[in-house]
C-alpha cells in the first residue's frame, strides 16, 4: 500500500539500522584509533624509557673503566655496548663532539676514533647544556643529522673528577618498531571489520523486530481507515511495542463494535424511511436536504430528482422550512407542490445543537389529496342524499296537505294524487334499500351464497322481466348467449341484480325504436357480459366518474328518468365482491356499452 510521502530512507527501520550502523562504525573507528594511536606512544615510550634504562647501566660500565677521554672507548666495546641496547651507540664529550661510535654509526665520523680530525657530529647547545645539568635525554622523531626518524636516548657520564664528562647517545630506528606498530593496528582493524559485521547483523535485527511491528500496525490503521475494522496486529517486541499493539487490537474492537452498531442504528433508520408512507425531508441549516426519503418524492410527483433538486420543485415546501429555521419554532401547512397536482400536509419542525442553536429543520409530509377528496365526497353524497330524500318528501308533503285541507273531493282527482304519493313512497324505499345495500357491500357486511349460474339462461329471464319496460319505451332486447357457455361463479340473485341495472339502464337512456344487445362470452377462467345500447353516449370527461354514487352525466334529464344514481355504484361492489371486473366503453352519439366479468366454475364446483 503506498503512502503519500513515504520514502524508504525515511522509514524507522532504515533510519534506526542507519542510526545503529553509524554510532558503532564511529564508535569503533574513534576506539581503533585511539587503541592504536596509544599502543604506539606506549610502544614507543617503553623503547625510549629502556633505552634511557639501558644508556644509564652502559654509563655505569663506561664510568667503571675510568674513561676521561674517548680514546680509552675500543670499536668492541662500542660494538659490545650497541649490541647489548639493540641500537646504534654515539659517544660524546661534554662540548657534544662525538669521541665514538658502534659500526653503524662510524659513518657520523669522518676518521674514526683517537688522534684523527673531529668528528662531523655535534650536538646543539642546548642538549649539550642539558646533558652537563646531568639530565637524561630521550626523543622520538626525525633526526636531520642521520637523516632518519629514530627513538633516541641521552644518558650522561661521569669522569674521575665526579664532572660530567660526557654523554652516551643511543639511536633505535623507528623502522622496526613501526612494522609491529603497523601489524598492531592492522589486527584492529580486523577486528573493527568484524565487529561492524556483527554490529550491522545486531542492528538489523534489533530494527526489525521495532519497525516489524509498527509497519503491521501502520497497516491496519490503514485498513481501518478504509472502513476494516476486523484488523488486529501481532503482540510482540519490546514492552512499549507491546502495550502499544494491544492498546491499537483495544481500539479496532471497540471501533468495529461501535461502526457496527451505528451502522445497524443507520440500517434500521434507513429502513424505517424506506417503509413510511409519509414522507420526511431533513435540512441543515441552510435549507439544503441532507436526507430525504423515497415516499418524499413520490408524495412530491418527483421523479429523478436527487436530494439538492428536491426543494427546488417544490418552492412552497421550501418556503415553509425556510420559516421554521428563521424562527426556530414548529410550522404546518397545506401546499399544493409542484404543478398543484395533489395537495399535501406538512409539519415542520427545527432540531438544535448542543448549544441549543437551529442546527436544521425536518418535515413530515403526507398526500392528503385522496383525503380531501373522499371528504368532499362525502359532503357531495350527504348533499346528494338530501336533494334524494327531499324531492319525494316534498311530493308526498304535498300530497298530504291536499288531503288535510279538503282540497281532493273529487275521486279522479284524489286517485292522481294517490298514485303519485305511492309512486313517491316506492322511489322513496328503494332509494333507501339502495343505500343500505351500498353500505352493506362496501363495507363487507354483505354475505351470500356463492354457486354455479348459468348466464346464457339468466340473461334470458332478465330480459324476460324487463320486456314489459322495454316495450312501453319502444326498444327492443336481443340476447346472444352460446348454449355451450360453462357455468359461472357466483350468487345468483346479486349477478341478476347487476345484469338487471344495466340493462334497465341501456333502456332507459335508448331512443325509441333503438335495440339492447346482451352478449355473453367466454374468455377461460371468467366469462364476459356485455350490455350495448344506441343511446347518446357519455363525454369522455365523464367516463372515470360513472361507478361513482349519485354521479350523472346529464344530472337534469338524469332524474327525470327515475334513477337514485347509486345502480351503477351498486353494481360495480357486487361484481368487484364476487372477484371480477366492471367496464365501460362509450362515445358522444354512438351508444354505450357496459360490461362486467365473472370467474368461471371448475369442474368440482360445476
Amino acid at each position: 500500500m503506498k503512502v503519500r510521502g513515504f520514502s524508504p530512507g525515511r522509514t524507522l527501520f532504515a533510519r534506526l539500522l542507519l542510526s545503529f550502523l553509524a554510532v558503532i562504525l564511529v564508535t569503533i573507528v574513534a576506539i581503533s584509533a585511539a587503541t592504536s594511536q596509544l599502543f604506539a606512544n606506549y610502544y614507543y615510550s617503553a623503547k625510549e624509557r629502556e633505552l634511557a634504562r639501558k644508556g644509564q647501566e652502559m654509563a655505569r660500565l663506561i664510568e667503571s673503566y675510568g674513561t676521561g677521554s674517548g680514546s680509552t672507548l675500543s670499536p668492541t666495546l662500542l660494538a659490545s655496548l650497541a649490541s647489548f641496547a639493540d641500537a646504534q651507540v654515539l659517544v660524546v664529550d661534554r662540548e657534544g663532539v662525538a669521541w665514538g661510535a658502534s659500526p653503524g654509526m662510524i659513518g657520523m665520523m669522518r676518521h674514526g676514533y683517537g688522534g684523527g680530525p673531529r668528528p662531523a657530529f655535534r650536538l646543539d647547545a642546548a642538549e649539550t647544556e642539558r646533558l652537563q645539568r646531568g639530565e637524561v635525554l630521550t626523543g622520538r622523531g626525525y633526526d636531520p643529522r642521520l637523516e632518519r626518524t629514530v627513538i633516541s636516548a641521552a644518558v650522561p657520564f661521569q669522569g674521575p673528577d665526579g664532572q660530567v664528562a660526557g654523554a652516551l647517545l643511543l639511536f633505535a630506528p623507528v623502522a622496526d618498531l613501526a612494522a609491529t606498530v603497523t601489524t598492531v593496528r592492522r589486527i584492529s582493524l580486523y577486528a573493527a571489520g568484524f565487529s561492524v559485521v556483527l554490529a550491522i547483523l545486531l542492528g538489523y535485527l534489533l530494527s526489525r523486530s521495532l519497525s516489524r511491528p509498527l509497519q503491521e500496525m501502520g497497516m491496519a490503521s490503514l485498513a481501518m481507515a478504509a472502513g476494516d475494522y476486523s484488523q488486529r496486529v501481532t503482540v510482540s517486541g519490546p514492552a512499549e511495542v507491546e502495550q502499544l499493539a494491544t492498546s491499537m487490537n483495544h481500539l479496532a474492537a471497540n471501533l468495529d463494535q461501535t461502526v457496527g452498531a451505528l451502522a445497524r442504528e443507520k440500517k434500521k433508520l434507513a429502513g424505517i424511511l424506506a417503509h413510511m408512507t409519509e414522507g420526511v425531508i431533513a435540512v441543515d441549516r441552510v435549507n439544503r436536504v441532507i436526507l430525504s426519503n423515497e415516499s418524499a418524492c413520490s408524495i412530491l410527483r418527483l421523479t429523478g430528482t436527487d436530494d439538492a433538486g428536491l426543494l427546488a420543485a417544490a418552492p412552497d415546501l421550501a418556503d415553509l422550512l425556510a420559516g421554521v429555521l428563521a424562527e426556530g419554532r414548529p410550522h404546518s401547512a397545506e401546499l399544493e407542490p409542484g404543478r398543484g397536482e395533489g395537495i399535501i400536509r406538512a409539519t415542520a419542525a427545527p432540531f438544535l445543537d448542543e448549544q441549543g442553536r437551529v442546527e436544521g429543520a425536518v418535515a413530515v409530509i403526507r398526500d392528503v389529496t385522496e383525503q380531501r377528496r373522499v371528504e368532499a365526497m362525502r359532503r357531495e353524497f350527504v348533499a346528494n342524499v338530501s336533494h334524494e330524500l327531499r324531492t319525494p318528501l316534498t311530493s308526498l308533503q304535498g300530497v298530504l296537505e291536499a288531503i288535510q285541507d279538503g282540497m281532493l273531493e273529487d275521486p279522479g282527482e284524489r286517485e292522481r294524487y294517490v298514485a303519485l304519493a305511492h309512486r313517491e313512497t316506492l322511489r322513496l324505499r328503494r332509494l333507501i334499500d339502495d343505500l343500505l345495500d351500498l353500505s352493506r357491500l362496501q363495507h363487507g357486511k354483505a354475505s351470500w351464497e356463492i354457486n354455479a349460474i348459468d348466464l346464457a339462461d339468466l340473461s334470458h329471464r332478465v330480459a324476460v322481466q324487463l320486456r314489459p319496460y322495454a316495450d312501453k319505451r319502444q326498444v327492443g332486447i336481443d340476447v346472444e348467449a352460446p348454449a355451450d357457455l360453462p357455468p359461472a361463479l357466483g350468487n345468483e340473485d346479486r349477478t341478476a341484480q347487476v345484469l338487471t341495472n344495466l340493462l334497465e339502464n341501456a333502456i332507459r337512456f335508448s331512443p325509441p325504436g333503438g335495440r339492447v344487445t346482451v352478449t355473453v362470452a367466454d374468455q377461460e377462467d371468467r366469462l364476459l357480459v356485455q350490455v350495448a345500447d344506441q343511446g347518446p353516449g357519455i363525454p369522455a370527461e365523464d367516463l372515470p366518474h360513472i361507478w361513482e354514487r349519485f354521479y350523472r352525466v346529464e344530472k337534469s334529464r338524469a332524474r327525470d328518468f327515475g334513477g337514485t344514481g347509486l345502480g351503477l355504484a351498486i353494481a360495480r361492489q357486487i361484481v368487484e365482491a364476487q372477484g371480477g371486473e366492471v367496464n365501460v366503453k362509450s362515445k358522444p352519439g354512438e351508444g354505450s356499452v357496459f360490461s362486467f366479468t365473472i370467474p368461471a366454475a371448475s369442474g368440482e364446483e360445476a
